[in-house]
């Protein structure tokens, strides 16, 4: 069996309409990809005990303005919440490691998914 790899599956933001409950839900899961293909074919194994990292960083300096750790849930989902509306930043979930023995390697270009953390997506 080749070495498997660990990737990040998709990610979502929602959250409320109204930018004074500036709270927001960051909602997805992350696979073992043993075939290493970098997508999430049908035999992809979904992974709990996967460790996160939701940062938002200034878009004009880098500053980091908000961090959230978490770790996927035995129903290998995650749900991180987001305080504030952060129009300003990018805002990135990032695999931090995985606790699966067979799957710890994490593909170098799906460790992370920007995420829109606003209410301001500019879509009228």
């Amino acid at each position: 069996m080749p070495a498997a790899s660990c990737g990040h599956g998709s990610s979502t933001a929602h959250g409320h309409d109204d930018p004074k409950l500036s709270e927001f839900f960051v909602e997805g899961m992350v696979y073992c990809d043993t075939c290493r293909v970098q997508f999430e074919p049908a035999v992809s194994e979904p992974l709990n005990g996967v460790k996160l990292l939701l940062e938002c960083k200034s878009r004009s300096n880098g500053t980091v303005r908000f961090t959230m750790t978490n770790t996927i849930n035995r129903d290998c989902t995650y749900s991180i919440r987001v305080l504030g509306d952060h129009e300003d930043d990018l805002c990135a979930v990032i695999l931090n490691g995985s606790s699966t023995e067979h799957c710890s390697e994490i593909m170098s270009r799906r460790d992370h998914d920007l995420i829109p953390c606003t209410i301001s997506s500019g879509i009228a």
